[in-house]
């Protein structure tokens, strides 16, 4: 398989795994709203669409909306797979690392749709990351086998 197909499938199914860490995390009270929940409603408020974010079928929007998220990130992990280590799994949590950093420390917060790691606060942070090396290491391993299945 290419390596562009491979990166858009393994970045996606990565998305489930992600989402399970947010959905526990949320269940045991880390935190009221999901970041990509937030993330989506922040983004639909500044497009003026915030009444949107109060129908009952905005969860499967902004679970759509992640998913397409996590292929583009996994097509990004394609192109960067010879830089990273060799390993699936440490490549991949390596990968997960940057997405977070690049997305939670950098491009949210720029763009105003979510608050920095320090203003976010520790637990939001911390389950941030794990679930961001989840989705590094889940991609790393399915990337991986789908290249050698052809």
């Amino acid at each position: 398989m290419g390596t562009i197909r491979a990166g858009l499938i393994s970045g996606a199914l990565a998305t489930a795994p992600m989402t399970l860490v947010l959905a526990v995390s949320r269940w045991l009270g880390l935190f009221r709203t999901a970041p990509p929940e937030q993330i989506a409603k922040n983004a639909a408020a500044e497009a003026g669409l915030e009444e949107v974010t109060d129908d009952p079928e905005f969860g499967p929007i902004w679970l759509g909306l992640h998913v397409v998220f996590g292929a583009g990130s996994g097509l990004g992990f394609g192109l960067v797979r010879p830089f990273l280590p060799r390993s699936p799994v440490a490549g991949g949590a390596v990968y997960g690392l940057i997405v977070w950093a690049v997305n939670y420390v950098g491009l949210m917060p720029v763009l105003g749709l979510f608050p920095s790691p320090r203003q976010a606060g520790i637990r939001r942070t911390v389950v941030m990351i794990v679930a961001h090396i989840v989705y590094g290491t889940v991609m790393g391993v399915v990337f991986s086998a789908t290249r050698k299945r052809g």
